[in-house]
């Protein structure tokens, strides 16, 4: 089971990102990427992991996926 274990600022910058999906069967649009900011440091705290959500608008959950942040200190 994961959960989050990065914290923000220590981790990761954390600024809500809206993206939109263009209208219509046609467009083909299925994907869009996202930044997410690492913050590094020289701590050696193993493995971090933070859950990104996707919503539509009014904050009802449709999706999420689990973003992992690889300790490089130690």
């Amino acid at each position: 089971m994961f959960c989050n274990t990065a914290t923000t600022p220590n981790d990761y910058s954390a600024v809500p990102v809206s993206v939109t999906f263009e209208a219509g069967s046609g467009s083909g649009e299925s994907s869009l990427c996202i930044v997410i900011q690492i913050i590094d440091d020289a701590d050696f705290e193993g493995d971090e992991t933070l859950i990104v959500v996707l919503a539509i608008f009014g904050g009802f959950p449709i999706g999420q996926t689990i973003v992992t942040i690889e300790d490089n200190d130690g």
